[in-house]
């Protein structure tokens, strides 16, 4: 995952522009159901973290699927813009969250 110099420095990999990341695809829910995902993430973020001593990441990555759903996850999960692009869609780019505080 390619990310800002202040972004990789918060990390604590500033030498390295791109930063070991784990990315959840396919993250969506159906149009009926209830709720935004939360639990769905906490899930994913938490067996995320415990995959760490093993996967040496340092990122969960999220690919959003239109600017709406990239507001959403940055507004209420705090994810942060990469400078890395959606594959396919230059107009959107991957959004990470740190997995190690």
């Amino acid at each position: 995952m390619a990310l800002s110099t202040a972004d990789r420095t918060a990390l604590g990999g500033v030498h390295y522009r791109t930063q070991p990341a784990i990315l959840l695809a396919q993250f969506a829910r159906a149009a009926d159901a209830p709720g935004i995902g939360a639990e769905m993430l906490l899930h994913v973020d938490n067996t995320a973290r415990r995959a760490l001593r093993y996967v040496g990441a340092t990122v969960l990555v999220v690919d959003p699927f239109d600017q709406d759903t990239a507001e959403m996850w940055r507004d209420r999960f705090g994810f942060q813009d990469s400078q890395q692009t959606v594959p396919g869609r230059s107009e959107l780019h991957r959004q990470w969250l740190a997995l190690q505080e």
